[in-house]
Parts: C-alpha cells; sequence; structure tokens
C-alpha cells in the first residue's frame, strides 16, 4: 500500500510540474498515467507515443491506447 500511495503522489507531482509547462504532450502523458496493481506489483505506467504530426496539439492527444498497450503486456508476464 505504501508503495502505490508513493506512486500515486508521484503521479499528482508529474500532473502538477508539467500543468503550466507542457512540453512535448508531457502534460497529456502525465494525466494519462495509471497506477496499475497485479497482485502484490504495482507499476506506474506514464506512456504516450507523439505523432509525427507537428501540428497536434496537446487538446488533440490521448495517450491511454499507449497505457492499454502496456497494461496488456503486463497482464501477458502473469496470465
Amino acid at each position: 500500500d505504501y508503495i502505490k500511495e508513493s506512486l500515486e503522489k508521484r503521479k499528482a507531482d508529474l500532473e502538477a510540474q508539467f500543468e503550466f509547462y507542457p512540453v512535448n504532450g508531457s502534460y497529456v502523458r502525465a494525466k494519462s498515467s495509471e497506477i496499475y496493481q497485479v497482485g502484490n506489483y504495482v507499476f506506474f505506467i506514464c506512456v504516450g507515443v507523439m505523432p509525427n504530426d507537428p501540428d497536434v496539439t496537446d487538446e488533440e492527444l490521448d495517450f491511454t491506447a499507449d497505457v492499454a498497450k502496456v497494461k496488456g503486456i503486463i497482464d501477458g508476464f502473469f496470465n
């Protein structure tokens, strides 16, 4: 529980850090991140691949599919 709480605090800290200084989707990536627990293992998943289009705005970014992909990979190790 302590590790999970620490990772949740880190997530909140990243969101606060990048809220007013978003660079290359950093704020959207932090907001899309997840603390994911499988049994006794806790993961901080903060991923997101930027599109090749330089004109994409933060409002158009969505990293939930990237996070879901990592969760699927993690699940593959435990099933």
